[in-house]
């Protein structure tokens, strides 16, 4: 918006802007890391500007300015259009950092699995997001002015030798104390016994065949394709679909039942909410799936269902079950 009204854009005038905006509190180390994420997304530069109502004299200010494609930059303004792609540009390049360490995290499983990221389409199952570290703040331009001192010691080096005796000594003490504050580390937390102490007695070619297992499932999960996922989920409905079907045509002591119906009775019995849509869907996947057992019929009266009621509920789940694992 200040771009776009020619106004010189000024962290003092984005900070209230974007706060407000997102209700959450901004400050010159987000901008730090935008910049470290996305480095071509801005520049930064310290101006000398006069601060609006300020009774003192030019002070230096940060200047954020967008760097723009060369079509936009002729424009001279930022279209809704331009604001996508870098939003879109910048959501890529996020991904691409948390999943560095998503692939990280995979090279330090047993056995260590081995996946392109051009492939992965979820996270590892026990990949914690909350455990990325952030990101670390690019730099940004320093007010040329002289800095003031920020600690003991550069206090005591600033007027070492103008004070009394007993004034630097408190410094000295003070700085001292302040150096032996950073210098404290954490105390080493005590590893963990060794999990494989549990698993003694045990072969080592079947714990290497278990892992392994493991992680090809692991794999599967993280390079499913969504359309792959939801016909998964579709299966894992089937189940439950073949039990209402099953009750509803030995209730109604019919042939054959219409399809809406059929359609109404499961959506108002299903243990979870699903659409009408939805329930089509699972109509026509029985059909398939299914085909010796579950039938949908289309004659001039209208479409219609017949299933084969001497047939096993628990057999038919159990080749959905192991469809489902295949």
């Amino acid at each position: 918006m200040l771009f776009n009204r020619k106004e010189v854009c000024t962290f003092d005038k984005l900070r209230p802007a974007v706060e407000e905006m997102s209700k959450r509190r901004f400050s010159k180390e987000k901008l730090g890391q935008i910049k470290a994420v996305y480095p071509g997304s801005y520049t930064f530069t310290q101006e000398k500007l006069q601060r609006r109502g300020a009774e003192s004299k030019d002070a230096y200010q940060l200047v954020v300015a967008p760097q723009l494609t060369v079509e936009a930059s002729a424009a001279k303004t930022m279209s809704p259009t331009c604001l996508l792609d870098r939003r879109k540009l910048f959501h890529r390049l996020l991904l691409s950092l948390v999943m560095q360490h998503h692939q990280a995290y995979l090279s330090t499983l047993s056995p260590p699995v081995t996946v392109p990221s051009s492939a992965i389409t979820r996270w590892h199952p026990k990949f914690s997001l909350d455990d990325v570290p952030p990101v670390s703040p690019a730099a940004l331009p320093e007010c040329p002015l002289k800095k003031g001192s920020s600690s003991a010691q550069d206090v005591l080096d600033n007027v070492k030798g103008r004070l009394n005796e007993r004034v630097e000594k408190a410094l000295q003490g003070l700085a001292q104390k302040q150096q032996g504050q950073q210098q404290v580390g954490v105390s080493a937390v005590p590893s963990n016994a060794d999990p494989t102490a549990r698993l003694k007695g045990v072969s080592e070619d079947l714990l290497a065949r278990i892992r392994a297992r493991e992680a090809f499932k692991l794999v599967q999960e993280m390079t499913i394709r969504p359309e792959d996922e939801k016909e998964r989920t579709r299966l894992s409905h089937l189940p439950e679909l073949i039990r209402i079907t099953r009750s509803l045509f030995l209730a109604e002591q019919k042939a054959a039942i219409s399809k809406n119906v059929l359609v109404q009775k499961v959506k108002e019995s299903f243990s979870s909410v699903l659409a009408v849509s939805e329930v089509e869907e699972l109509v026509e996947l029985a059909s398939k799936v299914l085909p010796d057992w579950f039938r949908v019929l289309v004659i001039q009266r209208g479409t219609f269902v017949k299933i084969v009621k001497e047939k096993d509920v628990n057999a038919l789940v159990d080749r959905v079950t192991k469809k489902l694992a295949a």
